[in-house]
C-alpha cells in the first residue's frame, strides 16, 4: 500500500487531535469559556448577552459537547461552537475542504445550527433553524453546490447560504461553497481561510434552559498538491485508487498499515473515510 506522507498524515493527527476523547476537558458558565486541543477548539461563546441569562457548556472534547443555556428573545445572543483553527490557506490553494458534523438541537426556543466560515469574511450556511429567526440580507437566487441545494441570501456577508432541506448532520463540500462565492464576485481567490466554526446560534430560549448538542465534527482540508483518495499519484480519484483504498478496508490494529488513509484518528478504515472518499470520486485537480 502506497503511503501518503504529507498532507495526510497531517490532516489525520489533526483530526484524531479534534476528535479524541479524554473526560470532561471543560465544564464552564463562563461567558468565554474554551478549550483548545491541536487544531480544534470548543467555544461557549456569549459574545451578545443581555437581560438575565446563563450558558454552561460541557465538553468531552472539542468536537463532542453540549450547552444548556436559557436567554431571552429578540437577537442572537450567542454561538457555542467547534472550531477548526489555524487553516490558513487562500481558496485559490484549497485542493478539498470537507466538513462532516452531526448535531442535537431543542424542539422549542429561537436558534439555528450554522457553519461559520471565515475567508476572511463571514459565510453562513444553516443547516436547520426554527422559532423567530431569518437570515439577513436579500434573496438572490436557489443554487445546487456541492451536491446540496441551497436558497442563497446576500446583504454585508460575502454569501448567505440557507439550506433548503433542513438537517442535523452529513457532510458539507466547503471547498464549493467557497468556489460559488468567488464565481459571484463575493470573495476572492487569494482570500485567507482562518477558521471553519459550526455550532448553533441562539436568540432566545423562551425562558427555558434548552440543550444543544454536537454529537461529532470534523475538517478535513489539503491544498493543490493533493487531493483525498489520489493514492496512486496522478491528479484524480478513480478505479485505481478504489483499488488501494479496498486493500485497507477494515483494516484495524496496525496504525502504521492505515497511514494517510485513516482520517480520524482510530486506526480504521470503514464508512468514516468511504465518506469523503466518495466525495472526492472522480475528482480531478
Amino acid at each position: 500500500m502506497k503511503k501518503v506522507y504529507l498532507i495526510a498524515i497531517m490532516a489525520a493527527a489533526l483530526l484524531a487531535a479534534g476528535q479524541a476523547a479524554q473526560g470532561t476537558v471543560l465544564n464552564s458558565c463562563a461567558q468565554w469559556a474554551n478549550y483548545c486541543s491541536g487544531n480544534y477548539c470548543v467555544y461557549n461563546d456569549v459574545w451578545h448577552p443581555s437581560g438575565s441569562w446563563s450558558q454552561c457548556i460541557v465538553a468531552e472534547s472539542c468536537t463532542n459537547w453540549y450547552v444548556d443555556a436559557c436567554h431571552p428573545g429578540n437577537g442572537v445572543k450567542s454561538y457555542p461552537n467547534s472550531s477548526r483553527i489555524n487553516v490558513n490557506m487562500s481558496i485559490g490553494s484549497l485542493g478539498s475542504c470537507l466538513g462532516n458534523v452531526s448535531t442535537s438541537g431543542p424542539s422549542s426556543g429561537d436558534y439555528c445550527t450554522a457553519w461559520d466560515i471565515w475567508a476572511p469574511s463571514e459565510v453562513m450556511i444553516w443547516l436547520n433553524w426554527r422559532g423567530a429567526v431569518s437570515p439577513w440580507g436579500s434573496y438572490v437566487t436557489s443554487a445546487t453546490i456541492g451536491g446540496r441545494d441551497y436558497d442563497v441570501y446576500k446583504d454585508g456577508y460575502p454569501g448567505f447560504l440557507l439550506k433548503k432541506k433542513q438537517v442535523s448532520d452529513g457532510i458539507f463540500d466547503i471547498k464549493s461553497i467557497l468556489d460559488y462565492c468567488v464565481s459571484r464576485g463575493w470573495l476572492n481567490n487569494s482570500g485567507n481561510i482562518s477558521k471553519i466554526q459550526c455550532g448553533f446560534e441562539i436568540t432566545g430560549t423562551g425562558g427555558s434552559t434548552l440543550r444543544y448538542t454536537m454529537n461529532s465534527f470534523s475538517v478535513f482540508v489539503s491544498n493543490n498538491e493533493w487531493l483525498y483518495g489520489d493514492f496512486t499519484y496522478d491528479n484524480k480519484v478513480d478505479v485505481n485508487d478504489l483499488h488501494e483504498f479496498c486493500e485497507t478496508w477494515w483494516l484495524a490494529g496496525d496504525c502504521n498499515d492505515t497511514i494517510g488513509v485513516d482520517l480520524n484518528g482510530d486506526c480504521t478504515i470503514n464508512f468514516y473515510e468511504y465518506a469523503f472518499f466518495a466525495q472526492n470520486w472522480l475528482g480531478e485537480l
